[in-house]
């Protein structure tokens, strides 16, 4: 009997002018990451969705995923596709595991920009996902986790595709997300988390994110090592070509398992 994970919904979601997540990052975050969002969000009007002016998010729906299966195809649920998969022994038992990266393939999930706005004429905001499966004994596969919240779905037009690629290293899973705007900001980042199985679960270890001012080239950088509770922040000043660095600990580390990841947590 093949065992699935119940799916939940994502409600549709609408852009109006001045929407943005505030998700109480630390002051760093808030001027290089939420900022250049709040300027690119601007850009879209304020009436609501019901008058035509506005675009409509359709709604996503998690979906099914079998507990076990005798392929790594066979995790693939119904109407998504692969995208990417990484090889590795997540476990330390000897045996190959996989994480497979996966995205919904909706047609309807292709939106079309309006007339005279800024950015692509359309775009893909078909969500992605992760799974992570671990390989036993006698050829089979058994599903360890799965995640649809962290990377962020691609819901504005002159922004890019968030995802950025997962890639495995000595057993710890890198899941990348990007940011680059093609207006309302010259920041770009990139954002990677890293997870090792941990306690039966693939826990947050660690995360690294880099900020990119194109215009003048300034930097920053931000190392987060959850099992320490270090972080080390670091800028660069392009003009002056001067660099500076502190490290602070956190009070809480976040200790959360892929699934449960809160991006907005430390």
């Amino acid at each position: 009997m093949i065992k699935t994970v119940q799916p939940t919904v994502q409600s549709s979601r609408c852009l109006r002018r001045g929407q943005f997540l505030s998700l109480g990052l630390s002051e760093v975050i808030m001027r290089y990451v939420i900022m250049p969002f709040i300027l690119v969000f601007s850009s879209y009007g304020n009436a609501e969705c019901s008058t035509g002016d506005e675009i409509t998010i359709p709604e996503s729906v998690q979906p099914n995923v079998h507990k076990e299966a005798r392929t790594l195809s066979g995790f693939i649920p119904n109407g998504w596709k692969q995208v990417d998969v990484v090889v590795d022994d997540f476990n330390n038992d000897g045996i190959p595991d996989a994480a497979i990266s996966i995205v919904e393939n909706d047609p309807n999930k292709i939106i079309k920009n309006l007339s005279g706005r800024l950015g692509s004429e359309e775009w893909n905001s078909n969500p992605y996902g992760v799974l992570v499966i671990l390989g036993a004994a006698d050829g089979t596969y058994k599903l360890l986790t799965t995640d649809f919240t962290l990377i962020p779905r691609h819901e504005n037009p002159v922004v890019e595709q968030p995802y950025g690629g997962i890639s495995s290293k000595k057993g710890v899973l890198s899941i990348t997300i990007i940011f680059w705007a093609s207006a309302g900001t010259w920041t770009s980042s990139t954002d990677t988390y890293k997870f090792r199985f941990q306690e039966e679960c693939m826990k947050l270890i660690g995360r690294e994110y880099l900020s990119l001012h194109r215009g003048i080239g300034d930097e920053t950088r931000i190392s987060t090592n959850y099992n320490t509770g270090t972080v080390i922040t670091s800028t660069r000043i392009a003009k002056t070509n001067k660099s500076t660095s502190e490290t602070h600990k956190l009070e809480k580390p976040n200790k959360s398992c892929l699934g449960h990841v809160q991006k907005d947590e430390q």
